[in-house]
């Protein structure tokens, strides 16, 4: 039987509705579409954004289910179905279809709000999924995120000014950024929800998964511990494992300890193990 995949980021999201849609769907994964971002037509329409990025769920459905989304999804009409690159949670690149609006479509239901019985709906399917909730009403409609503090430092900034700009940051008391996308590299994967993420044919190991509800917050300082280290020319392609490794590691100890503690408190003890670390690889 012919398998296909297919990428969900509007109501489809929500695992009922979606085996009522597609009975032949087998099992779904948390991804992410890179430089596309959710946009707010009464129904969920994605459209092309350098840098944004779009969650949801890879499916895997057959042939008579992919029919059955064509009538559900309007198409062609309304919705045009495309051929995207997605990344698991894993890291992995997938081919998958996905639903788009058509530009006629898009003119008709441009400025209304999602309804809200559709938004209830697609939130449930976010919530289940573990992935971040861009149905959760905020200022706009969505949850906020900010990107990297450090993108914006000067360009000479040393490992420890950057570790000691974000330490004063997260003891400020300011809104912890939070990250577009959860982190997955050097065999480190951010969840925020398990997972069970496997190896890949026997031949890539399996990731250190790390499942917390902080995951977007945690991924913003990944993220920028990334970019310190990197310009500060610390890490190298055999080190990082274990240097990334040793981040989650800590991160999980903390979680083992307190599974009720807060981003602030999750964040200040990595961070710190990375300062500890730091000081390891420059005596090596």
């Amino acid at each position: 039987m012919e398998k296909i995949l297919y990428f969900a980021y509007g109501s489809n999201l929500h695992a009922a509705q979606m085996k009522e849609r597609c009975p032949g769907m087998r099992n779904g994964t948390a991804a992410h579409l890179s430089r596309w971002r959710l946009a707010e037509r009464f129904y969920a329409d994605i459209e092309k954004s350098e840098d944004d990025c779009v969650h949801g769920v890879l499916y895997t459905i057959t042939r008579s289910d992919l029919e059955n989304l064509d009538r559900y999804e309007g198409y062609p009409e309304e919705y045009e179905r495309v051929e995207v690159l997605v990344t698991e949670c894993s890291g992995i690149l997938r081919k998958a279809w996905v639903y788009v609006m058509t530009e006629p479509y898009r003119t008709a239901l441009a400025g209304k709000p999602f309804p809200e019985r559709y938004r209830r709906v697609c939130s449930e399917g976010a919530e289940y999924w573990g992935i971040p909730n861009a149905f959760r009403c905020g200022e706009n409609g969505a949850e906020p995120t900010c990107r990297t503090l450090i993108s914006g430092a000067p360009g000479d900034l040393t490992v420890t000014e950057g570790m000691a700009m974000l330490l004063e940051y997260i003891d400020s008391g300011a809104p912890l950024p939070r990250a577009a996308s959860l982190w997955s590299g050097a065999r480190v994967v951010i969840t925020l929800k398990k997972q069970n993420i496997k190896g890949d044919f026997g031949f890539y190991p399996a990731p250190f998964e790390l499942s917390t509800c902080h995951g977007a917050e945690l991924s913003w300082l990944f993220n920028d511990l990334r970019d310190i280290f990197t310009s500060g020319k610390v890490l190298n392609s055999c080190n990082k494992f274990d240097f990334y490794n040793a981040l989650a590691s800590a991160a999980e100890r903390v979680l083992q300890k307190d599974p009720e503690t807060d981003a602030r408190t999750l964040c200040r003890a990595v961070l710190l193990k990375a300062q500890t670390l730091f000081d390891e690889l420059k005596e090596r």
